[in-house]
């Protein structure tokens, strides 16, 4: 359950980054 929860947050961290990665790709792109 605590892996499952902490593999969940993770992975919505890192999808969030990479929206912020992407769109500073296109602000500064």
């Amino acid at each position: 359950m605590v892996s499952t929860n902490g593999t969940y947050v993770n992975s919505r961290r890192i999808e969030a980054e990479t929206k912020l990665l992407h769109g500073d790709v296109i602000r500064f792109g």
